[in-house]
């Protein structure tokens, strides 16, 4: 479960930070301070991943699969991932369809710039 469940939605869910993390960038003008603010972000959300993201999900889940199966068999693991999935796809529609700024509050988004 691992290899196939939690790995991957880490990093989709680091996917989605970079995203808003690109979108939040533009409004640096200066290009080498934009390459130089988006490096050291990676960095905070590979390790931000790696070390949180990662142990809450494995963790969640072991308890998920550790209490599923006393109460309700493998019908709440079942509906544990498909929520984990709904959730990761509402995320990804947001951003591809209507733009990373739909998961900000209003004050966090960036004015409009007009050329």
């Amino acid at each position: 479960m691992r290899k196939y469940i939690i790995l991957p939605s880490c990093l989709l869910v680091l996917n989605v930070v970079q995203e808003v993390v690109v979108y939040k960038a533009a409004l640096i003008r200066h290009a080498h301070l934009r390459v130089l603010f988006l490096v050291f972000m990676f960095a905070l959300g590979f390790t931000f991943v790696g070390f949180v993201v990662y142990p809450l999900i494995e963790r969640s889940l072991r308890n998920l699969h550790r209490s599923s199966k006393s109460v309700a068999g493998r019908i709440g693991e079942v509906l544990f991932l498909a929520m984990l999935c709904a959730g990761l796809y509402f995320l990804y529609y947001q951003i591809y369809i209507h733009g990373p700024h739909t998961l900000l509050p209003r004050p966090w988004r960036n004015p409009l710039i007009r050329l």
